[in-house]
């Protein structure tokens, strides 16, 4: 403890001798929590310092300090002009007591500390002129720095809610929107206050309610870290608008649910053109199938109404005509499949279905395909039949693409194998081929709309490029996945897993 004396005062004897004593007790009492204590004689500028003012201040006690000379020199000058007018308002009675927040250079000049000054009149003058000062100091250094960065997060976040341009909403718990962004109102048609309190699921479409109630029940439980789903609101002017929902959940630090942040991007013109260009590629697709039917079907009446087959030159042209009328209605198919399945991703209503049989019709259906190659295809498998919950048509054309694809590039004469087991979590389905196989480096292309090893194949072997593709995607929507996989030797090796249904954990709802 200091030995500086409080200067006298109009005070009697006995009562500021109980007042020192009472600073005393107080300065020890608080000295555990780091807080300074400090009397100052205003006229004399001396300082009575206790509690943790030399841990606070960076001082011995015993060093020859001036105290109040000391803190001072050491304020920022940018605050010193603010903590000495708020001192002199206590000072002269307009203040009963001032509360000062400051920066403070450490005593080796190394960086600046935040301080917090509590400062109020121990006693006053006849006229109201504080003769003395009392108060408290401590460091507030981290809960400041923890302040400010909260301040700049803030104002980060508000940037980021006002000049988003797309919709942004913070939803609480049980569905209420908290915060709106400009982008959001505008596209809803309701202003901010408006929205503030409102059910968010009352703006949309009711058709797509229950859609999103699940997703959103998943990421609330956790088994999702988010969502994007495409979905229909509906306006103020009671249009219905399209909107893509990007959905994260907010959560505390015991990771508990704290609230959902959603984005809301406005893709009305984008689903029109959407389904603009449905119309247009099934239009097509239904003008096409017309008169390529009319095409095949009179040349299939020939074979009935010559069954002795005309003369070799006209079978000839005949069969080339069957060939390509058999191709671009197979190119048709591909479009309309390609267009059906890569826009629409919900999964599919699965039922179980005997997938050995349904591997047996594909290679059925490709018996023609084969037959010029005299390609063979063995089916191997853990049982007669397996049960498997799929959509059986989907699945019977993946395989009559993979077998058709394994066939175009097998040597003459060669043996597809289609091998089916299951195992932990779903049942694999191998199909494998001895063509010249696919280098490892091209395997994520392989599943990319158009495309091909080799140009020249285009050329060689027909088609879009797209049955890969489709496949993908028909699996995908059974809950399953098609891959290709790296293999020693010639030959390609294509995977169809379909997960089981208890186990399946998609990595995202659509």
């Amino acid at each position: 403890m200091d030995s500086n004396e409080i200067p006298a005062t109009s005070l009697p004897d006995g009562q500021r001798n109980a007042r020192i004593a009472e600073f005393d007790l107080l300065s020890y009492a608080i000295s555990a929590s780091d807080i300074a204590v400090f009397c100052l004689d205003v006229a004399s500028g001396e300082a009575r310092v206790a509690g943790a003012w030399s841990k606070v201040m960076g001082v011995r006690l015993d060093d020859e300090v001036k105290k109040q000379q000391e803190w001072s020199r050491r304020i920022h000058p940018e605050d010193a002009p603010g903590v000495f007018k708020l001192q002199g308002d206590c000072i002269s009675g307009r203040r009963a007591q001032v509360r000062l927040e400051y920066r403070l250079r450490t005593r080796d000049g190394s960086e600046w500390r935040w301080m917090q000054s509590d400062v109020a009149a121990f006693e006053r003058d006849e006229t109201g002129k504080a003769v003395t000062l009392i108060g408290t100091q401590r460091d507030i250094t981290d809960s400041k720095l923890s302040e400010l960065k909260l301040t700049a997060a803030n104002i980060h976040y508000e940037t980021l809610m006002a000049h988003s341009p797309t919709g942004v909403v913070l939803v609480s718990l049980d569905g209420m929107a908290i915060a709106t962004n400009t982008a959001l109102q505008t596209f809803l048609g309701y202003t901010e206050e408006e929205l503030f309190g409102a059910q968010v699921e009352k703006f949309v479409h009711p058709e797509d309610r229950q859609a999103r109630s699940d997703n959103l029940k998943a990421l609330k439980e956790g088994r999702v870290g988010f969502f994007e789903m495409d979905l229909r609101y509906i306006r103020a002017d009671n249009k219905v608008v399209w909107g893509r929902l990007y959905a994260t959940m907010a959560r505390n630090f015991e990771d508990k649910p704290k609230r959902f942040v959603m984005h809301v991007a406005d893709i009305t013109q984008k689903r029109k053109l959407v389904e603009l260009r449905k119309e247009l590629i099934a239009l097509a697709a239904h003008e096409l199938r017309t008169p390529v039917t009319i095409i095949t079907g009179a040349l299939d009446l020939i074979d009935v109404l010559y069954p002795g087959g005309p003369e070799d030159k006209i079978r000839t042209l005949i069969d080339a005509a069957k060939h390509g009328g058999s191709r671009l209605r197979k190119m048709i198919d591909d479009m309309f499949d390609f267009d059906r399945l890569s826009v629409v991703m919900s999964p599919l209503a699965l039922i179980k279905a005997d997938v050995v049989a349904v591997i047996h019709d594909a290679i059925s259906e490709t018996v023609k395909i084969r037959g010029d190659k005299e390609i063979s295809v063995r089916v191997v498998s853990d049982a007669p039949v397996i049960d498997w919950p799929c959509n059986s048509e989907n699945l019977r054309k993946v395989f009559v693409s993979l077998i058709s694809n394994s066939t175009k590039f097998s040597p003459i004469g060669s043996e597809i194998t289609i091998t089916a087991h299951r195992m932990q979590g779903g049942l694999e389905i191998l199909v494998k081929d001895r063509g010249k196989g696919i280098p490892t480096e091209h395997h994520s292309e392989v599943f990319s709309p158009f495309w091909q090893l080799d140009p020249a194949d285009t050329r060689e072997h027909q088609g879009l490029g797209l049955g890969l593709c489709i496949s993908q995607n028909a699996v995908r929507q059974m809950n399953g996945e098609l891959s290709i996989e790296a293999v020693e030797g010639p030959g390609a090796v294509f995977k169809v897993f379909l997960r089981d249904a208890d186990t399946a954990q998609p990595e995202q709802i659509s």
